[in-house]
Parts: C-alpha cells; structure tokens; sequence
C-alpha cells in the first residue's frame, strides 16, 4: 500500500515533467544494486502501463530513457509501447526536423528487442512499421 502511494506521486511528478523520468531510472539502478530484482521489475511494470495509457503518443518521445530501461530490466510484452511510438513519429515532426538524439534513441530500442525479445512474431509488424516510417 505504501509502495502504491509512493508510485502514484513519482507518476503524478513525472506526467507533470517528463525529466523525473531520469529519477526514476536512477531509482531502478540503485534498487537493482541492492539485489531488489523483484521489487524493480513490478515498478517498471507499473510505469509500463502509466507509458501506455497515460502518455499522449505526441509526448512519448520525451520518455525513450525509461522506456529502454523498462525493456532492458523486464520481460514485458513490447507490443503496445511500439505501437505508442510509431503514433509518436506519425504525430510529431521528428523525422521531418532530423532529430538524431531521438532517431538515434529510437533504434537503439529497436535493436535491443530484436536482439533480446523471444516471441519475435509480436514485434516483427510494429517494429517493420517503425522502421518503415523512419525511413520514409
């Protein structure tokens, strides 16, 4: 009950300004030094689903870190957070300003999952799609 309230206003902060993201990052780093694999992962999901269903698609761009962190600590089903981030690119001007931090950020994620995610057949279509867009 108490972890919940604590995630409810780290969650409240980070919509408000998405750089508490990089706190919450740094959190999951030093809960994991201290051998607290469980209790990070259940955190990320929690910020997982806040990504997903919180976060409009145009603002998911400012929130790459922890999405990488996310899928670099946890198993989770990336399907539906790449989905976030192709709306992310259809939306935003990106691809047309040429931002390469972002771009470069982008297929750091994508190459992550095809290296490490194991149900591949879920991500092939959104990550096709994705990178279709960028080149585009």
């Amino acid at each position: 009950l108490i972890l919940f309230k604590i995630l409810e206003n780290i969650t409240k902060a980070i919509l408000k300004e998405y750089e508490f993201s990089k706190n919450l990052i740094e959190l999951i780093h030093t809960i994991d030094m201290g051998n607290n694999s469980k209790l990070s992962i259940k955190i990320l999901e929690y910020f997982y689903n806040v990504l997903v269903e919180k976060i409009q698609p145009v603002d998911i761009g400012n929130y790459l870190g922890l999405i990488m962190c996310i899928f670099e600590k946890s198993a989770l089903n990336p399907k539906r957070i790449l989905k976030s981030l192709l709306l992310y690119l259809r939306c935003s001007d990106i691809c047309h300003e040429g931002n390469w931090d972002v771009g470069y950020q982008i297929l750091q994620i994508a190459r992550f999952m095809l290296k490490t995610y194991k149900n591949l057949k879920d991500i092939f279509e959104p990550l096709c799609n994705i990178l279709s867009f960028i080149e585009g």
